[in-house]
């Protein structure tokens, strides 16, 4: 059972410590700190819109109102818009149809990942976004990438996304060495990213490198 351990006297195996919930209080990602502030900025100052409802499909997984022609639209681009819901937070996987049917996971493929902050009760809430994010799609379409938003309602403080991206790697085979943040949000508020409590920005050896001279690339 996930979150409890359960001593028997009878029976022991190799790290059973693992399963202590106290072993993992002080384990977490180090961009947790960036992905809240993130989140703040978004809620305080990018909001995306509500837009005006019109007639189109009504899609479960993300409480909100498709419109097809949008997604053919996409398509048409070489662009796939995947919706998905995940504990109460809703995402969007922009994949390149040309990378369907990869296998594994170290294609040259880059990921850029996006956080939002809509309003959930707002139906045209993703359709919007789509709109918002026209030029990164453009983007994504010209150069072969990837783009997987997370969109939260205000700040989340369940740090979902990690089990988000998780899944998409799995479903997409991205390549999770290629996955980068979008952090448009603190460059435009001026917010060095050294100075975010708790952020710590390293390298693949455990490094600490300074963020703001490694943001711009």
């Amino acid at each position: 059972m996930w979150g409890a351990f359960m001593k028997n006297r009878f029976f022991d195996y190799e790290k059973k410590w693992l399963w202590k919930p106290e072993t993992w209080n002080k384990v977490f990602s180090p961009l947790i700190p960036l992905v809240h502030r993130l989140e703040e900025l978004n809620h305080e100052r990018w909001r995306i819109k509500p837009g005006i409802l019109r007639e189109g499909d009504y899609d479960a997984k993300t409480n909100s109102v498709m419109y097809p022609e949008v997604l053919a639209r996409w398509e048409e681009r070489g662009i796939t818009l995947n919706r998905f819901g995940m504990g109460g937070t809703r995402w969007l996987a922009a994949i390149p149809r040309k990378h369907f049917g990869t296998r594994g996971y170290d294609a040259d493929l880059l990921t850029l990942v996006v956080f939002c902050d809509v309003d959930y009760n707002d139906k045209t809430w993703l359709m919007e976004s789509v709109a918002a994010y026209q030029d990164l799609l453009e983007y994504a379409s010209s150069t072969g990438s990837a783009v997987v938003f997370v969109f939260t309602d205000g700040v989340s403080q369940e740090d979902l996304y990690i089990s988000i991206l998780q899944e998409a790697v799995v479903l997409f085979h991205l390549n999770y060495n290629k996955m980068v943040a979008d952090v448009t949000p603190a460059i435009l508020a001026g917010q060095k990213l050294s100075e975010i409590p708790g952020f710590r920005y390293l390298d693949r050896q455990g490094r600490s490198l300074n963020p703001d001279s490694e943001k711009k690339n």
